[in-house]
């Protein structure tokens, strides 16, 4: 709605109404237009908040399920440590079977959360799904029925994942029901198969791998026939670890130690490949959530260097006009221009707002604030019809400043393109996968740019004070803020040599 408003929105359409009752259709086609692009501009801006919002609220779950994952992880080895260790194993069958239990907790968290997300973005592969659903003529055009077939008209069979073996689903019915706590035999026949290699056995081609019940039973009735099950993989490592964690608990209660000693080996192998898996959901989520920043980014510069361009060529007109010349309509025009030039900048608050949320960069949210205070000083001296030299050069500066900050934005989409991403799991003991929106050398490319920028606006306010024409209280106060501005680019740099920003 914020958005409606600053676009105007609810006063085009008033002028619609007012335009067709004068019957002037010609501007209503025109302004027609105009209202439909901004709705669909503004469509497309409620839709990328939405998407955002989402990414942030699932990279916070997925931190969440590793600091999980990495105390179990932190646990199963003492009591690995200890079993190896204890006189008597028996007593540490209950903190085995406590871990096993948080281990199955997380897994239906994962899956009640997460749902068949295999770390991609879940948005194309929902979109990819339903075009498949779509369409089911074209698949069973091309070949004939097979086993478990789900091309049967919708209330012919009942539900889709029916087939004709009603024997087969009888069997599987009876499985689930028999498995509300999975028993040992299940265990190790879920161990036995895993061992060769997690195929479906040639007689049930339909059959996923075999998993324990309460994750069979999630997996019935998900894909497309002939499809492997899309069970997250987070997940799914997490109820192997849980089912090898329930193995080693029995063998502790049995006093076996080496046999326990193995199975939580196993369980720890699967953790460490749970917590993997979250990893690269996490590096994926980022690199979305990065990408999505830069390009709005970059539409949000580009239309404040369009705003600046107008108000600089305004104010380049208004200056043509001898002071003497210039009247009552003049001053409004410079106030107009002033008032459009706090817009603009209220657009770079915004844009700083975005950085700083993000808060991996340093240089370029100080060129930010470079820019916006630069347009607050234009601002103010337009509001008091001031449009000479010293003004233009500092909106000068501020399109030059736009550009390179346009031109900053779109190398480092373009680096993020061409990065290879980091192999699954990254450097041992990392945890997680924070990329940085900028890298480094694009941060000091950018302090860079700021310097130069001091060093020339200081060269052009020596050589106005030289001139009798130059307002030397004016040139002072800017004097001032590039003292200020030159100290902050000194902290930025040095923010960076100490790597407060990583």
């Amino acid at each position: 709605m914020a958005q409606s408003k600053n676009r105007a929105i609810g006063d085009q359409f008033d002028e619609l109404v007012e335009l067709l009752r004068q019957e002037r259709l010609a501007p209503v086609v025109k302004n027609q237009e105009a209202v439909q692009d901004e709705l669909v501009r503004l469509l497309e801006l409620l839709l990328s908040e939405d998407r955002t919002k989402r990414i942030k609220s699932e990279k916070e779950r997925v931190r969440d399920y590793l600091k999980r994952v990495n105390k179990i992880i932190r646990e199963q080895r003492g009591v690995q440590g200890e079993t190896r260790r204890a006189d008597d194993p028996t007593k540490l069958a209950d903190r085995q079977g406590d871990l096993s239990e948080k281990t199955g907790e997380l897994a239906e968290d994962v899956n009640e959360n997460e749902g068949g997300s295999s770390g991609k973005s879940r948005d194309s592969g929902e979109a990819e799904q339903g075009s498949d659903e779509s369409q089911p003529g074209d698949k069973d055009s091309e070949k004939d029925k097979t086993p478990g077939d789900e091309s049967e008209t919708p209330g012919e069979k009942g539900e889709p994942n029916e087939g004709e073996d009603s024997q087969g689903d009888s069997e599987k019915a009876a499985e689930g029901e028999k498995g509300g706590e999975p028993s040992d035999e299940s265990d190790e026949k879920s161990e036995s198969q895993e061992g060769s290699g997690g195929k479906p056995s040639q007689g049930q081609p339909n059959e996923a791998p075999p998993v324990p019940p309460a994750e069979s039973q999630q997996s019935q009735g998900q894909g497309q026939p002939g499809q492997p099950s899309q069970q997250n993989p987070a997940e799914q490592r997490l109820k192997q670890a849980q089912g090898r964690m329930r193995e080693a608990q029995q063998k502790l209660e049995e006093a076996k130690r080496s046999d326990a000693n193995e199975k939580q080996a196993e369980a720890l192998k699967e953790l460490e490949q749970a917590k993997a898996e979250l990893e690269e959901i996490l590096r994926q989520l980022r690199e979305e959530e990065k990408s999505r920043t830069l390009a709005m980014l970059e539409s949000r510069f580009r239309k404040m260097l369009d705003a600046q361009i107008e108000v600089n060529e305004g104010t380049t007109r208004l200056d043509g006009v001898p002071a003497d010349e210039r009247d009552r309509d003049d001053n409004l025009e410079a106030g107009r221009l002033g008032r459009k030039e706090a817009e603009i900048a209220v657009e770079a608050d915004k844009a700083l707002d975005v950085l700083r949320e993000e808060g991996s960069a340093v240089a370029f949210p100080e060129a930010v604030i470079g820019i916006r205070d630069d347009m607050i000083t234009v601002r103010d001296r337009l509001a008091e019809a001031e449009v000479g030299e010293l003004t233009q050069s500092i909106e000068q500066d501020i399109v030059t400043a736009l550009e390179e900050m346009i031109a900053a934005l779109q190398k480092a989409q373009k680096d993020a393109e061409n990065d290879t991403p980091p192999p699954p799991g990254g450097e041992p003991g990392s945890g997680e996968f924070e990329m940085p929106l900028v890298d480094t050398l694009s941060e000091l490319k950018m302090i860079r740019a700021l310097q130069m920028r001091v060093n020339v606006r200081t060269k052009r306010y020596a050589e106005m004070a030289e001139t009798e024409a130059a307002d030397r209280p004016a040139l002072l106060e800017a004097l001032d803020q590039l003292a200020e501005r030159e100290r902050r680019i000194h902290k930025v740099t040095r923010d960076i040599v100490v790597g407060r920003n990583r």
